[in-house]
C-alpha cells in the first residue's frame, strides 16, 4: 500500500511530508527540503518537510499536523491554509510565504500547503 501511494505521489508531482528534527534555539533555521514546518513558534516543537516535484497542476497538501512555524525552500511562493485542502471557501486564516522566507510565527496553526507551479 505505500509503495503504491508512494509511486502515485511521484507520478502526479506531490508533496511529500517526512519528519525532521527541530533546530536548536540559537540556530539559523536548517532547512534543506523545500519547505521545512513546525509545530510551534520559533521553529520549535515537532517538525516535517514538504517535498515537491514540478506539476502542471495547482497542488495542495494536508500536513500531518498543525504547523506554526515554516522556512520555505520551494522555489516560488507557498501558500499556508488554516483549512484542509479541499474545504473550498469556507472562513480561514492563510499566509503566502515567499521563496527562501522563514517565519517564526504564522499566527495561526496550518493544516495545508499549497503551491502554483505556474504562479
Amino acid at each position: 500500500m505505500r509503495v503504491l501511494m508512494f509511486a502515485a505521489a511521484m507520478a502526479l508531482g506531490l508533496f511529500a511530508v517526512f519528519p525532521l528534527p527541530a533546530p536548536p534555539a540559537s540556530a539559523s533555521v536548517p532547512c534543506d527540503r523545500d519547505a521545512c514546518l513546525w509545530s510551534g513558534d520559533n521553529f520549535t516543537g515537532e517538525a516535517q518537510v514538504a517535498v515537491h516535484t514540478d506539476s502542471a497542476e495547482n497542488y495542495c497538501l494536508n500536513l500531518s499536523f498543525p504547523a506554526r512555524s515554516v522556512a520555505n525552500r520551494v522555489g516560488r511562493e507557498v501558500l499556508l491554509s488554516s483549512n484542509p485542502c479541499g474545504s473550498g471557501p469556507t472562513p480561514h486564516e492563510y499566509r503566502y510565504v515567499g521563496n527562501g522566507e522563514d517565519v517564526p510565527a504564522l499566527g495561526f496553526e496550518a493544516r495545508s500547503i499549497s503551491w502554483c507551479p505556474s504562479c
